[in-house]
């Protein structure tokens, strides 16, 4: 598979999946394939409404708080899609969690 193809098969799968969180600004972060697995990882940025605080992943939680008491209704979230390289396995999302200063 072309990376290409990769991106979009990601792309898809991702808007697909959370389409009642009304995703906005996806944006392609990195692409990485992995050779032990043979898939594409493939990451995107994303903004998506503030998630309830009682969120049992604390970095989820201490966003959704931050967001909440700057008034925010959206934040940032980054997703990672693994991408079967030959195109008949199974897509799956995992959550990306980036460093913050």
């Amino acid at each position: 598979m072309q990376v290409k193809e990769a991106v979009a098969k990601a792309r898809n799968f991702l808007i697909d999946v959370f389409e009642d969180e009304k995703l906005s600004n996806i944006r392609l972060e990195e692409i990485v394939f992995d050779d032990t697995k043979d898939v594409w990882r493939v990451t995107f940025s994303m903004m998506r409404p503030v998630a309830p605080t009682t969120s049992s992943v604390l970095a989820d939680s201490f966003a959704a708080s931050s967001a909440a008491v700057l008034g925010r209704t959206m934040q940032q979230s980054y997703k990672t899609v693994l991408v079967p390289d030959n195109g008949i396995g199974r897509l799956s999302i995992e959550i990306r969690y980036v460093a913050t200063e």
